[in-house]
């Protein structure tokens, strides 16, 4: 590799959202892979090599340029990924994952991708993980990611026989932002940002704010990252699908009406709630050219709305309604709005302005997130990849993320939350009531396809 470092481009605001949330709670992501075999730490080295080669936004740092005024991706391809292999025994390896989800990635250092191999040794199997930057990518394009370097060690680190996939040289994509609809270019518009801000606070306030949860710790103690994973097998997943397709609701709207209605059900009682969820959002297919997930990058919004809950409040109706709301709020734009707000491009035109991005990310209504990025593709070379998933730390002030993906047709939810910020228990119960709402709507619409068959 070259020792040379030069400017690869100004970070999209996007891009530079998350880079500012490092300064406040980060939320990169790690994506992993679950092998009933061992791994060759060389191969992966000489595989991520290849990798790295090819994808520029593998070998980039964050930086601020004081003559652009701008945050920028300095491209430094001396600096290889790193490669960190931990024998975990007869522990689990969920711990290692919850570690990395805070760790930070050093300013100014090349690259913002780390790697790490763990490895079950009495089972034989092994983890393979790699720990994200969000400014740099999304849950689909690092899914992807993960599928070409299981491919490449499976090829013995060896490009040969990949074709254009594992080689060709890319450069460091088309930002978000340039590939927004005219419509959607809120800092090119006299009064547009306004007007988002004003469909947003409507939006926000549909059902009116959000009640303050009960189950946020009065005195939160030091950040503590928890994985709780909530696993759907085919037969279920397949049962789900189908009756989603009946329903005419969504999978994403499923996955959320669940979440809120687990959420509704820790208030305790019957009284109406109201309930903040913040969605993530692929936005490949709502852009003037659809992007691909190659090369790495972050093609993701955020939209976020409050719903009414009530003990008469069922599954299907609230999934529909979380469906129709989340697609009006991406043909809005809603979701490109977020990256355009004013903290954002103070704090993009000086590292010395960040205090209002910092206040209004300390300031922000209480929720959850719910991520839901469908089927994984497998690799083509690995047969021993049992399960590719991935997972987010929430901000401060979402109570969980949740990262949900199919694979191979069996689902996986990684549930991942903040121990110190909760009260005990909250996340299990949580995750309890959601695994039921979703299999008893699988199972519910099973008995009513076998009654109508007969």
């Amino acid at each position: 590799m070259s020792s040379s470092t030069s400017t690869l481009r100004a970070l999209d605001p996007a891009e530079a959202y998350f880079h500012l949330m490092d300064g406040v709670s980060p939320m990169h992501f790690v994506v992993f892979a679950e092998r009933t075999g061992p791994l060759d730490a060389e191969r992966v080295r000489a595989s991520l090599a290849i990798l790295q080669e090819s994808d520029a936004l593998l070998a980039v740092s964050i930086d601020y340029d004081e003559a652009l005024r701008q945050l920028v991706f300095k491209q430094d391809r001396s600096q290889a990924i790193p490669v960190v292999t931990v024998d975990t025994g007869t522990d689990a390896w969920e711990p290692w994952i919850e570690a990395e989800l805070m760790r930070p990635f050093e300013r100014g250092v090349a690259p913002l991708v780390r790697c790490h191999i763990l490895r079950e040794s009495p089972r034989g199997k092994s983890c393979l993980a790699l720990t994200c930057h969000h400014a740099i990518g999304d849950g689909r394009s690092s899914a992807d990611l993960m599928r070409r370097l299981l491919d490449l060690v499976a090829g013995g680190g060896s490009a040969n026989g990949m074709g254009t996939d594992a080689a060709s040289p890319v450069a460091g994509g088309v930002p978000l932002h340039h590939q927004f609809p005219a419509s959607f270019q809120w800092d090119v518009q006299e009064g547009a940002l306004r007007k988002a801000a004003g469909a947003l606070t409507r939006d926000a306030m549909r059902d009116g704010f959000p009640d303050a949860p009960p189950w946020f710790a009065r005195s939160p103690g030091p950040r503590a990252m928890r994985l709780l994973r909530v696993r759907l097998g085919a037969g279920i997943v397949q049962d789900l699908v189908d009756a989603t397709r009946r329903e005419g609701a969504s999978m994403h709207g499923v996955l959320c009406a669940a979440q809120l209605i687990g959420q509704y059900r820790l208030f305790g009682g019957a009284a109406p709630h109201k309930l903040l969820l913040t969605c993530p959002v692929d936005l490949r297919h709502h852009l003037v050219a659809e992007a691909s997930v190659r090369p790495t990058q972050l093609y993701a919004s955020n939209v976020f709305s409050t719903y009414g809950i009530d003990g008469d409040t069922s599954l299907w109706p609230l999934a529909r309604q979380v469906m129709a709301r989340t697609r009006e709020q991406i043909r809005r734009g809603d979701g490109h709005y977020f990256y355009s707000a004013k903290s954002v491009a103070q704090a993009i035109r000086s590292p010395m302005e960040a205090s209002l991005f910092n206040e209004v990310v300390a300031t922000a209504l209480q929720g959850s997130v719910m991520s839901a990025v469908g089927k994984l593709e497998a690799p083509g070379r690995d047969a021993s990849v049992e399960s590719i998933s991935f997972a987010i730390a929430p901000s401060v002030q979402n109570a969980v993320f949740s990262a949900a993906s199919t694979f191979a047709g069996c689902m996986t939810i990684n549930m991942v939350y903040d121990e110190g910020n909760l009260v005990e228990g909250t996340v299990p119960a949580l995750a309890e009531a959601m695994k039921s709402l979703l299999v008893g709507a699988a199972r519910q619409a099973t008995v009513a396809s076998q009654v109508g068959a007969g």
